[in-house]
């Protein structure tokens, strides 16, 4: 009796172990660097976030008296704003801060919904911010 409880527990833990594993995939507001080197064929953090996290760029909300659904995501560099994306039809438009920053400085990437980001980096994010993390 206790050989096989013995070895249900280890068959148990192999599978468990290779379940867990199979994917680099992590959070959905966070892509680490493991994602980023599994991602083949990217060159700069929006690469990243367009291959690995398209929902990230996608205008939430509906116009408002203030307009405030046309404010960009706004993008922080280790800390830094860094300036923001302006998305039309679902793509991003005009000049992207992601677009500056080489994919193999991006240690990882996380999202920030509208609220989180105002509670982070104070008022201003309608759109949300994601934040860069370099090496």
């Amino acid at each position: 009796m206790k050989q096989l409880l013995t070895a249900v527990l280890v068959v148990g833990l192999i599978g468990c172990g290779a379940t867990a594993s199979s994917t680099p995939r992590g959070s959905a507001n966070e892509i680490t660097r493991a994602e980023i080197e599994a991602a083949s064929g990217v060159t700069t953090a929006q690469d990243i976030v367009q291959r690995l996290r398209p929902q990230w760029l996608r205008v939430r909300g509906s116009a408002t008296l203030d307009n405030s659904a046309q404010e960009g995501i706004v993008v922080y560099v280790d800390g830094t704003r860094s300036g923001q994306i302006q998305i039309e039809a679902g793509r991003a438009a005009g000049p992207n801060p992601l677009d500056g920053v080489a994919a193999n400085d991006v240690e990882r990437l996380i999202y920030y919904s509208a609220s989180s980001a105002t509670q982070r980096f104070g008022t201003g994010h309608a759109q949300g911010a994601i934040e860069v993390i370099t090496r």
